[in-house]
């Protein structure tokens, strides 16, 4: 279930940064990342919410199947601290 957040805040924080104009990717740029609110010359937020989508979202897939359709595997767990360690750097 967690996995299943993680997906959604991704994809919302890709809409975010990509400039969307629906009511949650907004809601979201205005709560979780205020950065995105500001014009800087340097795409730097537009760059690290890409990085996301596009490294996390299929990691977070793949724990999601792991856990809903193939339990009891030992490659969830260690992809799931891998993601759980870049995460951490991402947003650090």
């Amino acid at each position: 279930m967690i996995s299943v957040l993680h997906i959604f805040t991704v994809l919302f924080s890709f809409q975010a940064t990509c400039g969307s104009k629906q009511y949650i990717p907004n809601w979201y740029r205005m709560l979780a990342e205020p950065i995105l609110q500001e014009q800087e010359p340097a795409p730097f937020a537009a760059i690290q919410g890409l990085i996301t989508l596009f490294y996390f979202l299929p990691g977070y897939l793949a724990v999601a199947w792991g856990i809903m359709v193939n339990p009891g595997r030992t490659w969830v767990q260690d992809l799931a601290v891998i993601l759980a360690g870049a995460s951490l750097h991402v947003r650090n």
